[in-house]
Protein backbone atom coordinates (compact mmCIF):
# COMPACT_ATOMS: atom_id res chain seq x y z
CA UNK A 1 0.00 0.00 0.00
CA UNK A 2 1.21 3.63 -1.27
CA UNK A 3 0.02 6.78 0.93
CA UNK A 4 0.86 10.23 -0.94
CA UNK A 5 0.22 12.98 -2.91
CA UNK A 6 1.52 12.39 -5.95
CA UNK A 7 -0.16 15.18 -8.27
CA UNK A 8 1.52 17.16 -10.93
CA UNK A 9 3.65 16.88 -13.37
CA UNK A 10 6.97 17.11 -11.25
CA UNK A 11 5.71 13.93 -9.58
CA UNK A 12 4.88 11.87 -12.51
CA UNK A 13 8.08 10.30 -12.53
CA UNK A 14 8.15 9.47 -8.88
CA UNK A 15 4.40 7.99 -9.50
CA UNK A 16 5.69 5.85 -12.55
CA UNK A 17 8.49 4.59 -10.78
CA UNK A 18 6.62 3.40 -8.34
CA UNK A 19 3.99 1.09 -10.45
CA UNK A 20 6.95 0.11 -11.92
CA UNK A 21 7.67 -1.58 -8.36
CA UNK A 22 4.11 -2.52 -8.10
CA UNK A 23 4.60 -4.10 -11.65
CA UNK A 24 7.66 -6.23 -10.65
CA UNK A 25 6.07 -7.73 -6.99
CA UNK A 26 4.44 -10.74 -8.38
CA UNK A 27 3.61 -11.71 -5.38
CA UNK A 28 0.64 -8.71 -3.84
CA UNK A 29 -1.82 -6.40 -4.88
CA UNK A 30 -1.16 -2.78 -4.60
CA UNK A 31 -3.44 -0.02 -3.35
CA UNK A 32 -2.20 4.04 -3.58
CA UNK A 33 -4.49 5.79 -1.15
CA UNK A 34 -4.89 9.11 -2.98
CA UNK A 35 -4.61 12.54 -1.21
CA UNK A 36 -5.16 14.55 -4.52
CA UNK A 37 -7.83 16.57 -3.99
CA UNK A 38 -8.37 16.26 -8.26
CA UNK A 39 -7.37 12.70 -8.44
CA UNK A 40 -4.38 11.64 -10.22
CA UNK A 41 -3.77 10.52 -14.09
CA UNK A 42 -4.58 6.94 -14.36
CA UNK A 43 -1.91 5.70 -17.19
CA UNK A 44 0.25 6.69 -13.97
CA UNK A 45 -0.89 3.60 -11.56
CA UNK A 46 -1.31 0.42 -14.38
CA UNK A 47 -0.22 -1.72 -11.91
CA UNK A 48 -2.03 -0.35 -8.27
CA UNK A 49 -5.57 0.92 -7.54
CA UNK A 50 -5.99 3.73 -6.83
CA UNK A 51 -8.26 4.63 -3.90
CA UNK A 52 -9.58 8.13 -3.07
CA UNK A 53 -9.07 9.65 1.09
CA UNK A 54 -12.29 11.51 2.37
CA UNK A 55 -11.94 15.25 1.30
CA UNK A 56 -11.47 15.40 5.07
CA UNK A 57 -7.93 14.17 5.42
CA UNK A 58 -6.99 16.03 1.78
CA UNK A 59 -3.40 18.27 2.49
CA UNK A 60 -4.45 22.19 2.65
CA UNK A 61 -7.99 21.72 2.35
CA UNK A 62 -8.42 24.07 5.12
CA UNK A 63 -10.38 27.05 4.18
CA UNK A 64 -11.07 28.97 7.60
CA UNK A 65 -14.03 29.34 9.70
CA UNK A 66 -15.03 25.85 10.25
CA UNK A 67 -18.51 25.76 9.55
CA UNK A 68 -19.03 23.47 12.63
CA UNK A 69 -17.23 22.89 15.97
CA UNK A 70 -14.65 20.64 16.40
CA UNK A 71 -13.48 19.28 19.79
CA UNK A 72 -10.92 16.48 20.20
CA UNK A 73 -11.19 13.94 22.67
CA UNK A 74 -9.85 13.58 25.84
CA UNK A 75 -6.56 12.10 26.80
CA UNK A 76 -4.80 12.81 23.22
CA UNK A 77 -1.36 11.14 22.92
CA UNK A 78 2.27 12.93 22.10
CA UNK A 79 2.30 11.46 18.29
CA UNK A 80 -1.46 12.97 17.73
CA UNK A 81 -0.26 16.70 19.11
CA UNK A 82 2.84 16.29 17.40
CA UNK A 83 0.94 16.05 13.84
CA UNK A 84 -1.49 18.50 14.85
CA UNK A 85 0.78 20.98 15.94
CA UNK A 86 2.73 20.44 12.53
CA UNK A 87 -0.84 20.94 11.02
CA UNK A 88 -1.76 23.94 12.14
CA UNK A 89 1.98 25.74 11.65
CA UNK A 90 1.31 24.93 7.96
CA UNK A 91 -2.83 26.29 8.01
CA UNK A 92 -2.36 29.75 8.77
CA UNK A 93 -5.92 30.89 11.47
CA UNK A 94 -6.62 26.62 12.51
CA UNK A 95 -7.52 26.52 15.72
CA UNK A 96 -5.68 23.72 17.14
CA UNK A 97 -8.91 21.95 18.32
CA UNK A 98 -9.66 21.89 15.04
CA UNK A 99 -6.43 20.35 14.05
CA UNK A 100 -6.69 17.90 17.05
CA UNK A 101 -9.83 16.57 16.51
CA UNK A 102 -8.74 16.19 12.27
CA UNK A 103 -5.92 13.85 13.64
CA UNK A 104 -8.30 11.78 15.76
CA UNK A 105 -10.76 11.24 12.85
CA UNK A 106 -8.12 10.49 10.38
CA UNK A 107 -6.88 7.68 13.47
CA UNK A 108 -9.87 6.23 13.14
CA UNK A 109 -10.00 6.41 9.77
CA UNK A 110 -6.57 4.56 8.86
CA UNK A 111 -7.57 2.19 11.79
CA UNK A 112 -10.09 1.01 9.29
CA UNK A 113 -8.33 1.23 6.14
CA UNK A 114 -5.02 -1.15 7.87
CA UNK A 115 -8.24 -3.03 9.19
CA UNK A 116 -9.96 -3.90 5.98
CA UNK A 117 -6.89 -4.38 3.59
CA UNK A 118 -4.43 -5.62 5.94
CA UNK A 119 -1.46 -4.89 3.81
CA UNK A 120 2.02 -6.50 4.65
CA UNK A 121 3.99 -2.94 3.98
CA UNK A 122 3.32 0.26 3.88
CA UNK A 123 5.21 3.00 2.14
CA UNK A 124 4.40 6.76 2.73
CA UNK A 125 5.59 8.96 0.64
CA UNK A 126 6.99 11.99 3.09
CA UNK A 127 7.70 11.01 6.49
CA UNK A 128 6.83 14.64 7.82
CA UNK A 129 3.47 15.42 6.38
CA UNK A 130 1.25 15.52 9.54
CA UNK A 131 -1.44 12.52 8.49
CA UNK A 132 1.51 10.85 7.59
CA UNK A 133 2.76 11.01 11.20
CA UNK A 134 -0.77 9.47 12.34
CA UNK A 135 -0.87 6.99 9.83
CA UNK A 136 2.56 5.89 10.87
CA UNK A 137 1.40 5.73 14.31
CA UNK A 138 -1.30 3.26 13.38
CA UNK A 139 0.73 1.40 11.35
CA UNK A 140 3.25 0.99 14.41
CA UNK A 141 0.91 -0.21 16.78
CA UNK A 142 -0.85 -2.65 14.09
CA UNK A 143 2.69 -3.87 13.42
CA UNK A 144 2.39 -3.21 9.89
CA UNK A 145 5.75 -1.94 7.85
CA UNK A 146 6.20 1.24 6.82
CA UNK A 147 8.69 2.43 4.81
CA UNK A 148 9.22 6.09 3.30
CA UNK A 149 9.79 7.70 0.06
CA UNK A 150 11.08 10.57 -1.15
CA UNK A 151 12.80 12.69 -3.17
CA UNK A 152 16.25 11.55 -2.91
CA UNK A 153 18.77 13.98 -1.62
CA UNK A 154 20.83 14.49 -5.28
CA UNK A 155 18.04 15.47 -8.13
CA UNK A 156 17.25 12.83 -10.08
CA UNK A 157 17.24 10.35 -7.29
CA UNK A 158 14.29 8.64 -5.13
CA UNK A 159 14.87 7.24 -1.49
CA UNK A 160 13.67 4.38 0.50
CA UNK A 161 14.23 4.11 4.21
CA UNK A 162 12.25 2.08 7.00
CA UNK A 163 13.83 4.19 9.51
CA UNK A 164 12.31 8.15 8.69
CA UNK A 165 14.00 10.90 6.12
CA UNK A 166 16.38 13.68 6.51
CA UNK A 167 17.73 13.56 10.57
CA UNK A 168 16.11 10.47 11.11
CA UNK A 169 17.43 8.72 7.75
CA UNK A 170 19.85 5.61 8.32
CA UNK A 171 22.58 7.79 6.91
CA UNK A 172 22.11 10.55 9.30
CA UNK A 173 21.45 7.98 12.72
CA UNK A 174 23.83 5.67 11.83
CA UNK A 175 26.71 8.08 10.28
CA UNK A 176 29.43 6.11 11.60
CA UNK A 177 28.75 2.95 9.92
CA UNK A 178 27.09 4.89 6.47
CA UNK A 179 30.97 6.45 6.66
CA UNK A 180 32.47 3.37 6.46
CA UNK A 181 30.62 1.84 3.78
CA UNK A 182 33.58 1.18 0.98
CA UNK A 183 34.01 2.81 -2.15
CA UNK A 184 36.37 1.92 -4.86
CA UNK A 185 38.33 4.86 -7.21
CA UNK A 186 35.46 4.00 -10.12
CA UNK A 187 32.78 4.42 -7.65
CA UNK A 188 34.41 7.55 -7.05
CA UNK A 189 35.18 8.40 -10.44
CA UNK A 190 31.73 8.67 -11.16
CA UNK A 191 30.73 10.62 -8.50
CA UNK A 192 32.58 13.09 -9.30
CA UNK A 193 30.99 12.58 -12.86
CA UNK A 194 27.45 13.06 -10.89
CA UNK A 195 28.67 16.56 -9.53
CA UNK A 196 29.87 17.53 -12.56
CA UNK A 197 26.75 16.49 -14.30
CA UNK A 198 24.46 18.11 -11.90
CA UNK A 199 26.52 21.40 -11.43
CA UNK A 200 26.59 21.71 -14.79
CA UNK A 201 22.94 20.70 -15.67
CA UNK A 202 21.39 22.59 -12.82
CA UNK A 203 19.02 19.33 -12.67
CA UNK A 204 16.27 20.34 -9.86
CA UNK A 205 13.04 18.71 -8.70
CA UNK A 206 11.73 21.95 -9.63
CA UNK A 207 12.31 23.83 -12.59
CA UNK A 208 14.40 26.90 -11.84
CA UNK A 209 13.81 30.25 -13.90
CA UNK A 210 16.21 31.79 -15.42
CA UNK A 211 16.42 35.59 -13.94
CA UNK A 212 19.46 38.13 -14.93
CA UNK A 213 17.50 41.17 -13.58
CA UNK A 214 15.96 39.78 -10.87
CA UNK A 215 20.15 38.18 -9.36
CA UNK A 216 21.36 41.66 -10.59
CA UNK A 217 19.07 43.80 -8.16
CA UNK A 218 19.71 41.41 -5.64
CA UNK A 219 24.05 42.55 -6.55
CA UNK A 220 23.10 45.77 -6.26
CA UNK A 221 21.18 45.80 -2.82
CA UNK A 222 24.49 44.03 -0.96
CA UNK A 223 27.34 45.89 0.97
CA UNK A 224 30.38 46.22 -1.62
CA UNK A 225 33.46 43.97 -0.85
CA UNK A 226 31.96 42.19 2.03
CA UNK A 227 31.72 38.19 2.30
CA UNK A 228 27.54 36.80 1.07
CA UNK A 229 26.09 34.80 3.38
CA UNK A 230 22.65 33.04 2.39
CA UNK A 231 20.54 31.00 4.35
CA UNK A 232 18.11 28.85 3.04
CA UNK A 233 15.10 28.61 4.72
CA UNK A 234 12.90 25.33 4.95
CA UNK A 235 9.38 24.01 5.29
CA UNK A 236 9.94 23.81 8.65
CA UNK A 237 6.48 21.53 9.88
CA UNK A 238 7.13 19.56 6.76
CA UNK A 239 10.78 18.44 7.65
CA UNK A 240 10.78 17.47 11.65
CA UNK A 241 11.48 21.11 13.15
CA UNK A 242 7.94 21.92 13.95
CA UNK A 243 6.93 21.84 16.71
CA UNK A 244 10.44 22.02 17.96
CA UNK A 245 9.80 19.15 21.38
CA UNK A 246 12.44 17.28 22.04
CA UNK A 247 12.37 14.90 19.32
CA UNK A 248 13.14 17.73 16.70
CA UNK A 249 16.13 18.74 18.85
CA UNK A 250 17.24 15.14 19.36
CA UNK A 251 16.81 14.44 15.39
CA UNK A 252 16.69 17.94 13.65
CA UNK A 253 17.43 21.25 14.79
CA UNK A 254 19.24 21.19 18.11
CA UNK A 255 19.10 25.06 17.99
CA UNK A 256 16.31 26.79 16.16
CA UNK A 257 12.79 26.44 16.50
CA UNK A 258 12.04 28.22 13.15
CA UNK A 259 13.79 29.33 10.25
CA UNK A 260 12.88 32.75 10.58
CA UNK A 261 14.50 32.46 14.65
CA UNK A 262 17.60 31.02 12.40
CA UNK A 263 17.50 33.94 10.25
CA UNK A 264 17.01 37.06 13.11
CA UNK A 265 20.13 35.30 15.17
CA UNK A 266 22.05 34.94 11.62
CA UNK A 267 21.15 38.64 11.11
CA UNK A 268 22.63 39.86 14.32
CA UNK A 269 25.64 37.96 13.58
CA UNK A 270 26.14 39.09 10.27
CA UNK A 271 25.73 43.08 11.31
CA UNK A 272 28.37 41.87 13.70
CA UNK A 273 30.84 40.67 11.23
CA UNK A 274 30.07 43.07 8.75
CA UNK A 275 28.70 40.03 6.04
CA UNK A 276 26.42 40.44 4.03
CA UNK A 277 22.99 38.31 4.79
CA UNK A 278 20.84 36.58 2.42
CA UNK A 279 17.73 35.13 3.98
CA UNK A 280 15.72 32.98 1.27
CA UNK A 281 12.74 31.71 2.91
CA UNK A 282 11.01 28.55 1.57
CA UNK A 283 9.11 29.44 -1.35
CA UNK A 284 6.01 27.40 0.47
CA UNK A 285 6.42 29.33 3.47
CA UNK A 286 7.32 32.82 2.84
CA UNK A 287 8.75 35.46 5.65
CA UNK A 288 7.55 39.07 6.28
CA UNK A 289 10.62 39.76 7.26
CA UNK A 290 11.69 42.63 6.12
CA UNK A 291 15.10 43.99 3.73
CA UNK A 292 17.33 46.45 5.93
CA UNK A 293 19.25 48.25 3.00
CA UNK A 294 22.48 47.56 5.09
CA UNK A 295 23.35 44.24 4.52
CA UNK A 296 20.28 42.10 5.18
CA UNK A 297 17.70 40.94 2.31
CA UNK A 298 15.30 38.76 2.89
CA UNK A 299 13.14 37.34 -0.29
CA UNK A 300 10.79 34.68 -1.13
CA UNK A 301 11.52 33.95 -4.25
CA UNK A 302 14.41 33.11 -7.13
CA UNK A 303 16.52 31.01 -9.07
CA UNK A 304 18.24 29.07 -6.47
CA UNK A 305 21.15 28.19 -8.15
CA UNK A 306 22.47 31.55 -8.89
CA UNK A 307 21.24 32.51 -5.53
CA UNK A 308 23.80 30.07 -4.25
CA UNK A 309 26.60 31.09 -6.99
CA UNK A 310 26.25 34.32 -5.69
CA UNK A 311 27.36 33.72 -2.63
CA UNK A 312 30.53 32.90 -0.35
CA UNK A 313 29.09 30.33 2.26
CA UNK A 314 25.65 28.48 2.37
CA UNK A 315 24.06 28.12 5.59
CA UNK A 316 20.94 26.05 6.37
CA UNK A 317 19.13 24.26 9.63
CA UNK A 318 17.74 20.82 7.17
CA UNK A 319 17.53 22.33 3.65
CA UNK A 320 18.40 19.82 1.07
CA UNK A 321 19.67 23.38 -0.74
CA UNK A 322 22.85 21.80 1.41
CA UNK A 323 23.38 19.72 -1.38
CA UNK A 324 23.21 21.73 -4.14
CA UNK A 325 25.62 24.21 -2.87
CA UNK A 326 28.17 20.93 -2.17
CA UNK A 327 27.64 20.07 -5.82
CA UNK A 328 28.26 24.14 -6.99
CA UNK A 329 31.78 24.18 -4.72
CA UNK A 330 30.05 26.68 -2.24
CA UNK A 331 31.24 25.50 1.43
CA UNK A 332 28.13 25.00 3.82
CA UNK A 333 27.38 25.88 7.53
CA UNK A 334 24.69 22.97 8.84
CA UNK A 335 22.89 24.02 12.13
CA UNK A 336 20.65 20.58 12.01
CA UNK A 337 20.71 17.19 11.62
CA UNK A 338 20.35 15.47 7.72
CA UNK A 339 22.22 12.90 5.42
CA UNK A 340 25.22 15.17 5.80
CA UNK A 341 26.17 14.33 9.36
CA UNK A 342 29.69 13.88 10.48
CA UNK A 343 29.98 13.27 6.58
CA UNK A 344 33.29 15.58 6.59
CA UNK A 345 32.20 17.85 3.43
CA UNK A 346 30.23 20.52 5.50
CA UNK A 347 30.88 23.04 8.50
CA UNK A 348 29.07 21.99 11.50
CA UNK A 349 27.21 24.37 14.47
CA UNK A 350 25.09 22.16 16.30
CA UNK A 351 25.36 24.63 19.62
CA UNK A 352 24.38 27.99 19.27
CA UNK A 353 27.66 29.29 21.31
CA UNK A 354 29.44 27.79 18.29
CA UNK A 355 27.73 28.83 15.41
CA UNK A 356 29.78 32.68 14.93
CA UNK A 357 32.98 30.45 15.04
CA UNK A 358 32.68 28.23 12.61
CA UNK A 359 30.49 30.78 10.26
CA UNK A 360 33.88 33.08 10.32
CA UNK A 361 35.95 30.14 9.45
CA UNK A 362 33.83 29.04 6.42
CA UNK A 363 34.03 32.80 5.03
CA UNK A 364 37.63 32.43 5.76
CA UNK A 365 38.62 28.91 4.33
CA UNK A 366 36.09 28.34 1.88
CA UNK A 367 34.98 24.84 0.34
CA UNK A 368 38.47 22.92 1.18
CA UNK A 369 39.73 20.70 -0.49
CA UNK A 370 39.54 18.00 2.10
CA UNK A 371 35.55 18.88 2.35
CA UNK A 372 35.46 18.54 -2.06
CA UNK A 373 37.06 15.04 -1.50
CA UNK A 374 34.72 13.74 1.48
CA UNK A 375 31.70 14.91 -0.60
CA UNK A 376 32.94 12.84 -3.81
CA UNK A 377 33.27 10.27 -1.49
CA UNK A 378 29.93 10.68 0.03
CA UNK A 379 27.80 10.49 -2.98
CA UNK A 380 29.84 7.62 -3.75
CA UNK A 381 28.37 5.95 -1.00
CA UNK A 382 24.73 7.36 -1.60
CA UNK A 383 24.91 5.65 -5.04
CA UNK A 384 26.28 2.52 -4.08
CA UNK A 385 24.13 2.05 -0.58
CA UNK A 386 21.34 4.66 -0.77
CA UNK A 387 19.46 6.18 -3.42
CA UNK A 388 17.30 4.67 -6.59
CA UNK A 389 17.74 6.55 -9.92
CA UNK A 390 14.29 7.95 -10.77
CA UNK A 391 14.12 6.79 -14.57
CA UNK A 392 13.93 10.08 -15.55
CA UNK A 393 15.43 10.97 -19.45
CA UNK A 394 17.82 13.63 -17.61
CA UNK A 395 21.02 12.49 -19.26
CA UNK A 396 22.32 10.38 -16.61
CA UNK A 397 22.17 7.38 -14.59
CA UNK A 398 22.81 8.11 -10.72
CA UNK A 399 22.08 5.91 -7.83
CA UNK A 400 20.82 2.07 -8.02
CA UNK A 401 18.69 0.69 -10.56
CA UNK A 402 15.28 -0.34 -9.71
CA UNK A 403 15.56 -3.65 -10.66
CA UNK A 404 17.40 -4.03 -7.50
CA UNK A 405 14.72 -2.34 -5.22
CA UNK A 406 12.53 -5.21 -4.61
CA UNK A 407 15.35 -7.54 -4.12
CA UNK A 408 17.21 -5.42 -0.86
CA UNK A 409 15.95 -4.11 1.93
CA UNK A 410 15.55 -0.50 2.24
CA UNK A 411 17.63 1.31 4.57
CA UNK A 412 17.01 0.59 7.84
CA UNK A 413 17.49 1.36 12.04
CA UNK A 414 15.55 1.14 15.10
CA UNK A 415 14.70 4.33 17.43
CA UNK A 416 16.58 3.84 20.73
Amino acid sequence: MLLGKLNGRHKENVSLYLDRLAEQDKEHYWFFLSESSFGEKNEWFSFMEVLPIPGLFLQNQYKGNPPISYEADKGIDADLTDAACAMQFGMEGMPINYALSICQKAEGFYYQVLEILQPDKVYIWNAFTPLHKVFAKVCKEKKTEVVYVENGVLPGTLAFDKGGQMGESFPAIHYKEFLQIPVNTEEKKHAKEVISFLKDSGLNRYQQKEDADFIQAIKNKLLPNRPVILFAGGLDHMSGVVPHNERAKKYHSPIFGTSGEAAQYLKGLAKQNGWNLIYKAHPWLPSDMESDGKGFLCINKGNINDLIDLCDVVVTIVSQVSYLALIRNKPVVMLGYIQLKKQGCTYEAFEREKIADVLSEAVKDGFREEMKAAFASHVARLEKAYLFDDMTDKGMHIGRDISTQMQEEACRWERK
